[in-house]
């Protein structure tokens, strides 16, 4: 990928049998006029699977999830963010970073992104 790709995921559902297969598309090419202000990431099945509610199991116990193992980041999000994170042309440097998310587990998701350190990113 180059320096001039949007480092923003999309998703669709496919379904599968039962299941719901989260599919990331490829990077969007931009030029450097049209860099986005902000750019927001959904947490479950887009940044990374599974759903937080699926660990019931772990909040029955109350444990928290561990990351890498319990959730794990899509690679097309780890590389995603790999990207933002080194962007040597500070072609994002005006840009902010956010997350979006309908999850109930806020303190998980929040300890999550620290785990994946990834929390300094999202203003």
């Amino acid at each position: 990928p180059t320096s001039a790709t949007l480092v923003a995921m999309k998703h669709r559902r496919t379904e599968v049998g039962r299941r719901s297969k989260v599919v990331a598309s490829s990077a969007t090419s931009l030029n450097s006029s049209t860099v986005p202000s902000l750019i927001v990431f959904d947490l479950d099945n887009t940044l990374w699977t599974p759903e937080l509610y699926q660990l019931r199991k772990l909040q029955r116990s109350k444990q928290y999830p561990v990351a890498n193992k319990d959730v794990k980041l899509f690679p097309g999000a780890k590389q995603v963010i790999q990207q933002l994170l080194e962007d040597p042309h500070q072609k994002f440097a005006n840009t902010k970073f956010a997350i979006a998310s309908r999850t109930q587990s806020v303190e998980w998701a929040h300890d999550l992104l620290e785990q994946f350190d990834l929390l300094d990113l999202f203003d």
